[in-house]
């Protein structure tokens, strides 16, 4: 299957700065958008989450933060399948780079430092998307 929307590569490499990061979340969108079928429709939620574990936009999760640069997002209603994840630091944040991983109930994000070998305790936005 091809995406309609295959540009969100060299915008990777960029540096993030609001402007890169509305056009990455936009592209994001119109392809998630091609992937919707009629008769299903997705569920989504949209994630702010400080250094510290907290909550800062969102609702339909909770946070726990219980080790450096490991953030848990725990969905109140699961979905019928593990959604997909995107997930950005916040600008001028230690973490260099995201790792997600998810299941029907739950997404957990890792933040790494520059080199990308070390975890870091950094604020995030989460993308987190999937049929219901």
């Amino acid at each position: 299957m091809t995406l309609p929307n295959p540009n969100i590569e060299p915008l990777l490499g960029a540096e993030l700065t609001p402007q890169v990061l509305k056009s990455i979340l936009g592209q994001i969108q119109e392809n998630f958008d091609a992937l919707d079928t009629g008769s299903v429709k997705p569920r989504e939620i949209i994630a702010r989450v400080s250094s510290a574990g907290v909550i800062g936009a969102g609702s339909g999760f909770t946070v726990t933060h219980s080790a450096t640069g490991v953030y848990v997002l725990t969905f109140k209603r699961a979905f019928a399948q593990a959604p997909g994840v995107v997930a950005s630091p916040f600008v001028g944040e230690a973490a260099a780079s995201i790792q997600a991983h998810s299941t029907a109930s739950a997404a957990t994000i890792y933040l790494l430092g520059p080199g990308g070998s070390t975890l870091v305790n950094a604020g995030f936005t989460a993308f987190i998307r999937a049929a219901v």
